[in-house]
């Protein structure tokens, strides 16, 4: 499939970041704005077919690591449709217990540390291992940069060789060659357009009003727990997890007896770095009822709304994470649903679910049910 600028690309304003002040919002991706989890797997596959058009039989294995949070869901999408016996591992920001990490920087972001699991990737790599970053987009290449030294201070007597994946490239011609000298391979849909970003933005005004604060609320949801988890974070064989994830979903659609309703408009919710189990199983509900389907989830990043038009972000719902009681997330454009399944790994019990409550009664959603894969 051929995407156009148009299709991938909006922008809008990160709130309070003095390194760049524009944010890309990519209207398929599945993360701020909602979509139908067809259209993001059709852009994951597209994206792959790009990627594995060249020959990977000279590795001997291939790991894909997604970045947290935006990128998880593409990072396991390419995945998915990337040939067989492939790992997958994302970076995280979630604490864990009795693990090894290894750490590195990010650019441009509002949290800038990263850490991935070293337990898995002592598993994994080998001596000739390709490994493929996936990012929804890559602006100059430093924080990869920065995980590459950190990767091969950490390996310095396996060959790796690496790669990097995007839906969108910000890096210019320069840079590009240079990689290319340096055998990493650079696979990407759109180059990021040449705009005067901070003039853009400027035509817009953002108001305080558009901005929701989430207090807890008293309404009513129902909670359910499926088994057979695996958290990516700790690393999967990618056809492992697609097995977990179908039958997490043909569970989940009798559970809710989802199959026998007549056609709702239903919104499943993912929660930060858990994403691509909610994108899988809204394409399941898809694909196996007559039901209308978005996809979206929770976020740490900070964006103004604004009601104008060609704007993206129209409303913004302040709330609590469903992992860290004193950590922010937020939550864009709500509209009306018949359903709401809120899809979570979260272990902890913050006052997340209570809050989700209160903004999603201001949109009118009634039937909200609350899942936990576990």
């Amino acid at each position: 499939m051929n995407y156009t600028n148009n299709d991938l690309i909006t922008i809008a304003k990160r709130e309070n970041n003095t390194k760049r002040q524009f944010l890309l919002v990519n209207p398929l991706q599945g993360k701020h704005l909602h979509v139908s989890p067809k259209k993001s797997l059709a852009l994951f596959k597209t994206l792959a077919e790009k990627v594995f058009s060249s020959d990977l039989k000279q590795y001997d294995h291939t790991l894909i690591i997604g970045f947290a949070e935006t990128a998880t869901a593409i990072g396991t999408g390419l995945a998915v449709f990337a040939p067989e016996n492939t790992a997958y591992i994302h970076t995280t920001r979630e604490k864990f217990e009795n693990l090894d990490f290894l750490y590195f920087n990010e650019e441009h972001s509002h949290a800038t540390d990263q850490m991935v699991i070293k337990n898995f990737l002592d598993q994994v790599l080998c001596k000739n291992t390709h490994i493929i970053f996936a990012e929804d987009e890559v602006t100059t290449g430093k924080t990869i940069e920065n995980f590459i030294k950190v990767l091969l201070k950490a390996y310095p007597d396996y060959q790796l060789s690496f790669g990097i994946a995007s839906i969108l490239n910000g890096m210019g011609e320069e840079k590009l060659a240079e990689l290319k000298e340096r055998n990493i391979d650079v696979n990407y849909l759109l180059p990021v357009p040449k705009y005067d970003y901070d003039n853009i933005l400027s035509k817009f005004s953002y108001e305080p009003s558009l901005q929701y604060v989430c207090k807890k609320s008293d309404v009513s949801y129902e909670t359910i727990t499926i088994g057979d988890y695996v958290d990516t974070r700790l690393g999967v064989m990618i056809e492992d997890y697609v097995k977990l994830c179908e039958n997490f979903s043909e569970k989940l659609t009798k559970e809710l007896s989802l199959d026998n309703l007549s056609a709702k408009n239903i919104l499943v919710l993912g929660t930060e770095e858990f994403m691509f189990a909610g994108i899988y199983f809204g394409n399941y509900l898809e694909t196996h009822t007559n039901h209308k389907v978005s996809f979206h989830a929770t976020t740490r990043s900070p964006i103004l709304p604004s009601c104008e038009d060609n704007y993206p972000i129209k409303k913004r719902y302040q709330l609590t994470s469903f992992y860290e009681e004193n950590r922010t997330t937020f939550l864009y454009n709500l509209e009306t649903y018949d359903y709401v399944l809120v899809l979570t790994d979260s272990k902890e019990g913050t006052s997340a679910m209570a809050e989700l409550c209160d903004a999603l009664a201001m949109n009118n959603c009634t039937n909200i049910m609350k899942i936990t894969w576990r």
